[in-house]
């Protein structure tokens, strides 16, 4: 699904999802971005742009809470603030 986001909305996520591919081990052993990546016609990999991996924000509601407050280290903010934004970009889409 595509949603259109404010751009306080596309910063803040883009911040979660940077967070959580320092905590959340991708598939396969793949980091999450590389996962995520597509081919180009010339068999590179290129990471997406302007793109929010939705799927990859929505699981921080869904981590145990030590991992939570490792990804609100990150991000330098409390869990609960973290949570209520997630949750809020899910109604949304």
């Amino acid at each position: 699904t595509h949603t259109q986001l404010t751009k306080q909305q596309y910063n803040f996520l883009k911040r979660v999802e940077w967070a959580m591919e320092r905590v959340v081990h991708g598939v396969g052993g793949l980091s999450h971005r590389r996962f995520r990546a597509h081919m180009t016609a010339d068999n590179r990999f290129e990471d997406s742009k302007y793109f929010v991996d939705g799927d990859l924000v929505e699981k921080y509601l869904s981590l145990d809470p030590k991992d939570m407050q490792k990804v609100a280290k990150i991000m330098k903010m409390d869990v609960d603030v973290i949570m209520r934004h997630i949750e809020t970009a899910a109604r949304v889409h």
